[in-house]
């Protein structure tokens, strides 16, 4: 089930707790059989395709003019690791669930004035299985001005 609602972009202040709880030896095995690393916004990755396509980059640095046309990742969250980060994604991104279920986050911060005391809208949902309680397997988060966060639930 969705949930909407606004909050003060001001009152946006995530704390988060280092987890102490080792990953089961299933997991670890997933990890290693599919190559997955640390994310630097948490859990663990690994990119498994990179479209040969170059397109002018947007967020280009001086060394940096085109960027792919889109890759593809595996993302794992974990006991260990199990929260995504609230970050800002620069393009749009397609998710599928494979397993499991988590609570997923999306801070529209593009939706506030810019004065930091306007309210962001923020949509909250379970990505899971029980598609018939309204649990998604996937879901889409276009670009610009939208800070996403995901954790196990």
């Amino acid at each position: 089930m969705d949930m909407d609602m606004d909050i003060p972009i001001t009152s946006l202040k995530p704390i988060y707790h280092p987890s102490t709880k080792p990953n089961s030896k299933s997991i670890q095995t997933t990890l290693q059989t599919l190559n997955l690393q640390p994310h630097p916004e948490g859990g663990y990755y690994t990119e498994t395709d990179r479209h040969p396509y170059r397109i002018p980059n947007p967020y280009r640095s001086d060394s940096d003019t085109t960027r792919s046309l889109s890759s593809t990742i595996y993302y794992h969250l974990t006991p260990n690791s199990p929260t995504g980060f609230l970050h800002l994604n620069r393009s749009r991104t397609i998710h599928s669930l494979h397993r499991g279920r988590a609570r997923y986050v999306v801070i529209h911060a593009d939706l506030a004035d810019g004065t930091g005391r306007a309210l962001a809208p923020v949509t909250s949902f379970v990505v899971g299985p029980d598609i018939e309680k309204g649990e998604r397997v996937q879901w889409v988060v276009d670009y610009g001005g939208k800070l996403t966060g995901i954790g196990i639930r």
